[in-house]
Formats: structure tokens, sequence, C-alpha cells
């Protein structure tokens, strides 16, 4: 259940019980036992299995802290070996509510994350490359844990940096800006109000002027940003792709 992402309370639906009862030939536990006496060994096993996987190579490790739909900070820490013959498996190592997101919170999750591998300082030299996005606080964060991991190189997300320009390139176009959160807004059943200003948006003048500009110079940053996010992207089709966004800029 846990590798399907299948949430132990559902144990407590009967119906489903009575499936896993029947078809497994044994009684199903309590969550709560289930939570105090298995859980535990479970992820002991699933650790030796992330270092069996890593072996001896270094490691690149990435942290970002999305809010859930709770508004509550969780940061999430995923490791995978640096190998010459090929990409490396992605590992979830760690996630964890923060109280807060800044510098501070943030080295901590990755220095526990790390520990998670190596309990032993041993091996912090096998650390070797940190992507996080380029808030600064990673920036902060990044610099305070190369105190501890003296070969780590901190690599900032190309597809945020390209998301930064598209939104300073918006701060320069309020009308446009204007009319895309009022439409967006339109959806909402509760912003009715909505319609009535995004009409009023789009009677601006310069409107018109401003959407064709922006199409015209900056239309191939929204495909870019896209691109970049593609998993398993080779940093030479990353750079072909920036030194593409490059070139139209200019």
């Amino acid at each position: 259940m846990v590798a399907a992402n299948i949430p132990w309370k559902k144990l407590e639906n009967p119906d489903f019980n009575a499936f896993l009862n029947k078809h497994t030939n044994m009684k199903i536990p309590d969550k709560s036992t289930l939570r105090k006496h298995y859980m535990h060994s479970t992820y002991l096993s699933t650790v030796d299995k992330i270092r069996e996987d890593i072996g001896e190579s270094y490691i690149w490790a990435t942290v970002d802290e999305p809010t859930n739909r709770c508004g509550r900070y969780v940061a999430n820490v995923a490791v995978g070996k640096l190998d010459s013959t090929g990409r490396g498996k992605p590992h979830l190592v760690v996630s964890k509510m923060l109280e807060a997101t800044n510098s501070s919170t943030i080295a901590i999750v990755v220095c526990d994350a790390l520990r998670v591998l190596w309990p032993s300082e041993n091996d912090d030299e096998r650390s070797l490359v940190l992507l996080t996005d380029s808030a600064a606080y990673m920036l902060k964060a990044a610099e305070s844990l190369k105190v501890f991991y003296t070969k780590l190189i901190h690599v900032t997300c190309l597809a945020h940096a390209v998301h930064r320009v598209a939104e300073d390139i918006r701060s320069h176009f309020q009308n446009v800006n204007a009319i895309i959160s009022t439409v967006v807004q339109t959806f909402d059943e509760e912003q009715a109000v909505a319609i009535t200003e995004a009409n009023a948006a789009i009677s601006y003048s310069s409107v018109s002027a401003d959407l064709a500009y922006v199409k015209s110079n900056f239309g191939n940053l929204p495909g870019a940003i896209t691109a970049l996010e593609a998993r398993d992207l080779p940093l030479v089709k990353a750079v072909k792709i920036m030194r593409g966004i490059e070139e139209n800029l200019n």
C-alpha cells in the first residue's frame, strides 16, 4: 500500500479490508499496528535499496519546497547517482513539513537527507551537485552547505530562470497582465465581477499593440519553459534551448 501511495486509513473501509483478507488469506492488522511495527522496517529496507543503487558513486541532490493545498510548506529532497554511462534513478529521501522556508531550514533539511544515506561524515565528499531554484534563500542555503560539503557545486533550475524572465516581462505590460488575471478569475463562480474588469481591460487602446509585441518578441518562452521541464532532458539540449532563447531576445 505504501508503494502504491494508498493511505493506511483505507483499511478502515470494510469492503477493502474484506477484499484483502480474502485474497491474502491473512488477517489485516489495524493501521496503528502497521504504523508502529511495520513502517520503520519498511523505511529502513527502502533506504538500503537506495544505498545499493547509488553504490560507491558520487551523487546529485535536489530540494524544493512546494506549498500544499492547506498552505503548509513541504520540503522534498531527492538524490541520485552521477553516472557517466547513463542517467541515475532519482530517489525521494526526505519529505518534511517546515514551519517556514528560509536558508536555515532548507540547509538543515538537505543535511538531514544526506545523513539518511550516510550517517558517517566520511562520505560527505561524494555529494557533488545540488539543484535548486534561484530564490535568494536557496542561494544562501547552498553557500552554507558548501562549508560542510566542500566539493558541492550549486546549479539553479533553468526553467525557473526563464520563468522569472517571463515574470519581469509581464511587469512591463500592466494592461495585458490585467486581462490575463481577470480572465482567469472568470472561471471562478465567486468572481463574476472579473468579467466586467476583463472587458474594461480589453478596452484599453494599447492592449492590441502590447499583445502583438509580446507574442512577436517573447512568444517562444512558454514553449521553452515546457521543454526545459521535460524529464531526463540531456544537458546538450538544455543548453541549445537556452541559446535559442538568447538569440530570439537579441
